[in-house]
């Protein structure tokens, strides 16, 4: 039987030196538990049984190097994961952000780690059935590290187990049947998101009303979760709102000097204007 040897530290860290001087990528910012799973995956999908051995693969392979960094992406997700938090959403965020809405300046949202595209979706129907009729728009930009998840986003193609959640009265008015198994959503839906790939941490965003990045910052480490926070709050505008993860927080961090949490339950947290 095949087995590998556990990834020490020391093969992180060639690991992490490898994808930096060869591709540019920094990995550091990722929890060392979480990056270790993913090599060890990497290394048991390519034969290799010492970290060492993949480090070396790594200097090698530039494919194989921007295929870890994939890995690295997590592509767990639905239309409407967690009812509650969209429940909350629709019925006390987004009215909020609509009233201080403009009809000359759309709607910025940033999906951030938006994997294979159903949150924005969710996010879209929301805004449509409240906009209705008026003349505010919105714009959503998605992003995610991984290119393979966000031509899937782009495609607007799921199975319908992918869909599950959507209300039943909003299936049918923004989903369209193709055959028994691929459901395609519609493209007046698709045409208010951006999608683009790259790193939450590098990408710049400014002049937003909402930042959405649910079950991402789980998997970076402490300081990189400071620096997304300051990221978040200079890139919102006064009184801008980000929604967490359910297994997500501020606590612990100097973020809760600048953001006040408006539905805690639902990790719904709004910008304290001028902190800095």
């Amino acid at each position: 039987m095949f087995r590998i040897q556990a990834v020490s530290e020391q093969d992180l860290t060639n690991i992490k030196k490898e994808v930096l001087e060869n591709a540019g990528i920094d990995l550091r910012d990722f929890k060392s538990p979480f990056l270790s799973r993913r090599v060890t995956a990497r290394m048991l999908a390519k034969g290799v049984r010492e970290g060492s051995e993949y480090a070396r693969l790594l200097a090698e392979d530039p494919v194989e190097t921007l295929t870890l960094y994939n890995s690295l992406s997590i592509n767990v997700t639905e239309c409407f994961r967690d009812p509650s938090v969209w429940d909350v959403f629709t019925t006390e965020v987004l009215p909020k952000i609509i009233r201080n809405a403009k009809t000359d300046v759309p709607i910025r949202v940033w999906s951030a780690g938006c994997a294979t595209g159903q949150e924005p979706y969710s996010l879209a129907m929301m805004f449509k059935e409240a906009i209705g009729s008026s003349k505010i728009d919105f714009k959503i930009y998605a992003t995610d590290m991984n290119k393979v998840s966000i031509n899937i986003a782009k495609s607007g193609k799921y199975d319908l187990k992918s869909l599950k959640n959507i209300p039943n009265n909003l299936l049918p008015k923004y989903v369209t049947k193709l055959n028994d198994e691929v459901f395609q959503i519609r493209k007046d839906l698709i045409d208010n998101i951006e999608f683009s790939v790259g790193d939450v941490l590098s990408l710049k965003m400014e002049s937003l009303d909402l930042v959405i990045c649910r079950n991402l910052l789980i998997y970076y480490s402490r300081n990189a979760q400071e620096l997304l926070f300051k990221k978040f709050y200079t890139s919102l505008k006064e009184n801008g709102i980000v929604i967490l993860g359910m297994d997500e927080s501020m606590i612990g961090t100097d973020a809760i000097n600048y953001f006040k949490a408006m539905h805690p339950r639902q990790r719904i947290f709004e910008k304290i204007s001028g902190r800095f």
